[in-house]
């Protein structure tokens, strides 16, 4: 799959506008799974970005941060965005998931445009996205399963008490820190509050994740956990997942499957082997 950055075809697709709150985000769930690798088209992509654009103001200039910018993510498959810090990939997460809206274009989840109201997108932001960030994003003071519950208080039906404490303890155990639940988040290192980060994007079952600088605060041993568990994640042949992340970590590259550069607003698809010599 490639970056299409002048098909105006894109422009005029005809996409059906959907309520998320009466229609699951996994839709097609008798789709068969296939890698990326095997480039078949009629795949059903996870999420599309078409034509997107967007600028903000700094000052007296407008800065354009995505210029007329498409994507897609299909199931089972690792995109990472690199690019320096100020970039715009921040703002490319943010319109992934529906936390910021772009000026122009559209987002696209599993071939469907979302109705584009704040409750519904906050909906859908709960419903098919886990979110990853570099700062960790956690509560020190509180107990590692409080801070992996968090998504559940806002599912459209939330769930507390022992069923949240136990989705909790599920999610842990997928990232190794399974009997850590009533332990202070403060006590942890930093691998080991990444990794409840990560366990709190897990719990709500998301079909994709979304990655801000996953690594860029580990160490190489810690890096490597990271990204073999968010591998082993999206690449599970038995669901439809699929992950992108930003980063200006080079470490990440022998992990993903496409790797994309955005520099001045355009996103341009680069190989791994220029990226890593």
């Amino acid at each position: 799959m490639t970056i299409h950055t002048t098909d105006s075809t894109l422009a005029t697709d005809s996409t059906t506008v959907v309520n998320y709150d009466t229609v699951s985000a996994t839709a097609n769930p008798t789709q068969s799974p296939a890698s990326p690798e095997e480039g078949n088209t009629m795949i059903q992509p996870l999420l599309e970005l078409k034509r997107i654009t967007h600028r903000y103001h700094q000052g007296d200039s407008v800065i354009t941060a995505l210029d007329t910018v498409n994507l897609e993510l299909l199931p089972h498959e690792i995109v990472c965005i690199m690019g320096p810090s100020g970039g715009g990939k921040t703002t490319l997460l943010n319109i992934c998931g529906f936390l910021l809206q772009p000026d122009h274009g559209k987002v696209v989840v599993n071939g469907k445009v979302p109705d584009q109201s704040s409750s519904r997108r906050a909906r859908l932001r709960n419903q098919v996205f886990g979110y990853i960030r570099q700062d960790y994003a956690v509560i020190d003071h509180d107990k590692v399963w409080q801070n992996v519950a968090i998504p559940l208080e806002y599912r459209k039906k939330p769930i507390y008490g022992h069923k949240a404490k136990a989705l909790c303890s599920q999610a842990l155990a997928k990232v190794n820190l399974a009997g850590k639940e009533n332990v202070r988040v403060s006590q942890l290192s930093g691998g080991q509050k990444q990794r409840v980060a990560i366990a709190r994007c897990l719990v709500n079952d998301p079909s994709i994740i979304l990655a801000d600088e996953p690594t860029a605060a580990l160490d190489h041993e810690n890096a490597q956990e990271i990204m073999t568990l968010l591998r082993d994640w999206a690449h599970d042949p038995t669901q439809r997942h699929g992950l992108i992340l930003a980063t200006h970590d080079p470490r990440i590259i022998p992990y993903c499957d496409r790797i994309f550069s955005l520099q001045d607003g355009t996103l341009t698809q680069e190989s791994a082997t220029h990226l890593q010599a």
